[in-house]
Formats: C-alpha cells, structure tokens, sequence
C-alpha cells in the first residue's frame, strides 16, 4: 500500500474525512475567545536558582482534564465553544496536513532504517502561555494530532507534554517567599506545572483538548520545560531523542521579574539550556506561532494558522530527522520577542 493510501486509511483520518466533502476545501476559521518535577541536574547551568520545588507538580492530561471541569465547571460554555470548533472546524486542513506529511513519511522510511526508527522519539512541547489562547491553540494542537500520527505511522515514538504555571502572580512560592521575609534575588519564583499527555511508551493521546480551557494558560518557564522533557527521555532507551518546542514567546514570569533585579533571567536560562542540551546530542526544534519570529540558536519556523502550523511542524520534524535533506532552517529576526502573557483583565 504506499504511503499516502496508508496515511488516508487511518482511522483518524477517516473520522475527519467523513466530516468534509472536498478533503482539499479551505474552510473558514473562527478564532473564539476563550497551570513537582526538576529537570536533569546534570544539563541544570550555573547561575540559575528556583525559590523553592515544593509546590510543583506533574500530572496527567486526563487528570488535568478533570481538575479542570471540577474546578471551573461555570466557565464549561466558552470551553465546549473552543472545543466544538476544534473538533468540526479543521478536518480539511489535518487531511492536508498529513497528506503533506506522507511525502515526508515516504523520506523517513526510505532515509532510515526500521531498527533506527524503533529507537527514536519526539518529544512535542507545548507552550501553555497565557498568549496562546484562541487560534493560537488550535494551530498548535491540530499541528500536535497530525504530528504525532505521522510519528506514530513512521514507527517511531512521540511523547507529548505541556507546560505552564498553576496560576498568575507566583502563587504558592511567592507566598513562601513573602513568608520568609522576602529575601534578595530569589529565582525563579512561581508554581510550575507540567502536564504529561501522552508517554513515549503510550499508544495514544489522553486528555489534550485541556489546552484549550481558558483557565489551563498561565506563565511560561521555557527552561525549565525543556530540562524536563529532555530528562524523560533516557539515553539508555532512546539512541535518538529529539525536542520540537511549540509557542509563541519568550519565558515570562511576572513575579519573578519582579522580585530580581536581573530582569533576562528565565531568557538567559532558557538559552543556556538550549546550549547544554545540544551539547548533550538531543536537537532541539521550535514551531513558532506569531507574526513575530524571535532568533533562538536552534532549527526554527514559523505560522500563524492550522494548515500552515502543521505543516511547518511536519518539516521541522522532517529538518531534524534528516537534516542533510532539508532545506534551511528558517530563522525568527526577533530575539526575545515576547507575546502578551498578562493575567486577562
């Protein structure tokens, strides 16, 4: 069967396919409007403190999922809005998407061996900033789904994480901080959260469509993120490993900046991780989504809707994978650019 047959026949697929007449017609898109687990100490760089781990936490997608009806089930219409459109308003654009991607998936198979194969992961890191509300989202998570599908087709792994904060403002540890009589430079001083959707060893997603609540966005620590999918990720198991990032910012912490006078500290960190991690033989991808590309030492691209997200994922993988087949990287003119991750008024 070749490859495109295959990608068509795929169950998922099949379930957008019989939502849509023409697979290729471009269908309108309504963009509605609509939070304990330290990474590798030794990818950790110097000079980069937490305040304190102890209210951190990890959880499941599902579980997340859960929390998040239970905890704001008055706020369930504008979810199942964002949802429904989710749900019924791309499937031309993931038939595409993935059409897109049986060319790659034909490179894949023919570039590397299967053996190869069963010893490689993707690990697909989402940005659960406040500015990623709305269509942003939905570009991510419909770039995400068709992704990991093609991963899967390819015979190889995909892990699939989230990362945010558990609420503005710092949360538990700025009040700890507070506390203990607010001592000078204290780091990075707020709650992370990190949300597991899908192991490497798991054979499907769970709970993903939690990205999409108005009340799972908060700050991001791009940094710290990036340690902990890396440290998921055993050299033992995994000959190859490879981190695709997907965002549309810089870290950005209020109450950490407020409280240190060296107001580039979670940037610093974040490159700092990029260059220790790729010293360790992990790449590093990132999927940027906003009109303003920033410039990070790491193979880049870059869109602003469903179709054009997924696809640059698809090529990003695809650049990562079999770099000596790719064309070259697109690089953001921006660096540090920041979105807008302000508490919504």
């Amino acid at each position: 069967m070749k490859v495109l047959d295959r990608i068509l026949a795929h169950p998922t697929v099949q379930r957008w396919r019989r939502g849509i007449g023409d697979p290729t017609a471009r269908h309108g898109v309504t963009a509605p409007t609509v939070g304990s687990h330290p990474g590798d100490p030794a990818l950790e760089p110097e000079g980069y403190r937490v305040y304190t781990h102890a209210h951190d936490e990890e959880l499941t997608g599902e579980a997340f999922l859960t929390w998040l009806k239970e905890e704001y089930g008055h706020r369930g219409g504008d979810f199942a809005e964002v949802r429904r459109a989710f749900v019924h308003d791309f499937q031309a654009e993931r038939v595409a998407i993935l059409a897109h991607a049986g060319r790659l998936l034909r490179k894949i198979e023919a570039g590397i061996p299967l053996d190869e194969r069963k010893r490689t992961v993707v690990s697909l890191l989402l940005d659960h900033s406040g500015s990623m509300r709305g269509l942003k989202m939905l570009s991510a998570l419909t770039a995400i789904e068709c992704a990991a599908d093609m991963i899967a087709l390819a015979g190889m792994s995909c892990e699939i994480l989230g990362f945010t904060t558990t609420s503005w403002r710092g949360g538990r540890s700025r009040q700890q901080w507070i506390a203990d009589g607010q001592p000078p430079h204290p780091g990075r001083l707020c709650d992370l959260r990190h949300i597991v959707y899908r192991e490497a060893s798991a054979p499907h997603t769970s709970g993903l469509i939690a990205a999409l609540h108005p009340d799972a966005l908060y700050e991001n620590i791009d940094g710290e993120a990036l340690l902990w999918a890396v440290s998921r990720l055993p050299p033992e198991k995994w000959t190859k490993r490879i981190v695709c990032m997907v965002g549309d910012g810089a870290p950005v912490d209020d109450s950490t900046l407020a409280a240190n006078a060296n107001q580039s500290l979670l940037w610093d960190h974040f490159k700092a991780v990029l260059g220790d991690v790729a010293r360790h033989g992990v790449p590093v991808g990132n999927l940027h989504l906003d009109h303003q590309e920033r410039k990070l030492p790491v193979v880049s691209r870059h869109a602003t809707e469903p179709h054009g997200a997924g696809v640059a994922l698809v090529d990003l993988i695809g650049q990562l994978l079999l770099p000596q087949a790719a064309p070259a990287p697109l690089q953001g003119d921006q660096a540090g650019a920041q979105g807008d991750d302000s508490p919504p008024a």
